[in-house]
């Protein structure tokens, strides 16, 4: 098997799109450090094996693989919608599910920064064991424990499931 040619766009320390032509036989790669002579190989390296750093990219894929200048500049143009999305979806979710809805919208958030990780594999169990268990905190603290009178099992949720919603939707800069 020979490879001809080597196209990367925006990968790592690559912005915008790199074309490099290769000769048969032995290629040596020589220039400077930080221009990426090791991004190449590792380039090439995913796209035959579909492993990054050893793991399955399918189920590591991150920002951190493309180039963090490009993968900003599609943030800031995209932040401002999507928050709006997110928030018109949430109240959506909340206007025909009810208030208990939110532990549905907060517990894959609070999975995935319990056990910070991006693997679905481990986040789907996660998510449903947690949701369960903020469910029966929200059913227990609805009764009303220990003297206190009792609320709605839908404010509870609420006050339970909203504040995660609102850390999740605000940018980083205000956390």
């Amino acid at each position: 098997m020979n490879i001809n040619k080597v196209y990367i766009e925006n990968f790592k320390i690559f912005k915008g799109s790199f074309e490099l032509t290769l000769n048969k036989g032995v290629n040596i790669l020589v220039g400077n450090n930080e221009v990426g002579k090791s991004t190449i190989i590792e380039a090439i390296h995913l796209v035959l094996t579909g492993l990054y750093n050893g793991k399955y990219l399918k189920n590591e894929l991150t920002q951190y693989i493309f180039n963090c200048e490009v993968v900003n500049e599609y943030i800031k143009q995209k932040q401002f919608l999507s928050l709006l999305a997110a928030a018109v979806l949430a109240a959506a979710a909340t206007s025909f599910c009810g208030p208990i809805g939110f532990i549905g919208m907060a517990t894959p958030h609070l999975a995935r920064g319990f056990f910070n990780s991006d693997n679905q594999r481990v986040l789907i169990p996660a998510s449903l064991l947690s949701g369960a268990l903020l469910a029966l905190v929200a059913g227990l603290l609805s009764q009303g424990l220990w003297g206190m009178p009792s609320l709605p099992l839908n404010a509870v949720a609420s006050l339970m499931g909203a504040p995660v919603v609102i850390w999740v939707l605000l940018p980083k800069i205000h956390r």
